[in-house]
């Protein structure tokens, strides 16, 4: 059976940007994301309203560049406020296990927004597998940074990526 691709779609209202993902959020969309965020945050948006309704799975990549935007860069007060709509299970389980859930507002049996979404930045193919090895790596360490529990989790991990950029003199 074939998956469907995972979409990201927004749609803004005044400074609150909506963000709905179907489908697995992911190393393989995580840049993509972040890109969109980026674009979005130009445009004047500062709180985001995360719709995870059609999202069943989130992997640690994913995580990482999610908890980095709301943690941001405190030397350029880029941190954003992030709220978490209907996320599943799993999901949950995940913010909760990695020690980031405080950093969020969960919303649970929320109204998704109605507004009319886009279809935001999603084009795999022109991200390169550096950009998504140097995202990986710094998504990992973000949640190291948040959470000392995390760190031989994601320690191994963290080293290969940043060995593997630094071989190919990506750094």
């Amino acid at each position: 059976m074939i998956k469907p691709q995972p979409k990201i779609e927004f749609a803004v209202l005044d400074h609150t940007a909506f963000m709905r993902i179907s489908g697995r959020a992911s190393l393989l969309n995580s840049v993509e994301f972040r890109a969109g965020v980026n674009s979005l945050v130009k445009r004047g948006a500062r709180h985001f309203v995360l719709d995870l309704t059609d999202c069943p799975i989130m992997d640690s990549t994913f995580l990482g560049v999610l908890a980095g935007l709301v943690i941001g860069d405190a030397k350029e007060s880029t941190a954003l406020s992030v709220e978490i709509l209907n996320p599943h299970q799993r999901v949950m389980d995940l913010l909760d296990s990695l020690g980031v859930i405080e950093f969020f507002r969960i919303s649970q049996n929320a109204q998704p927004c109605t507004a009319v979404f886009d279809e935001s930045i999603s084009d795999s193919e022109r991200v390169s597998a550096a950009e998504r090895s140097r995202t990986c790596l710094e998504a990992h360490k973000v949640l190291m940074d948040l959470n000392p529990q995390n760190v031989p989790k994601f320690k191994e991990v963290a080293r290969l990526l940043a060995e593997d950029l630094e071989k190919k003199g990506q750094v």
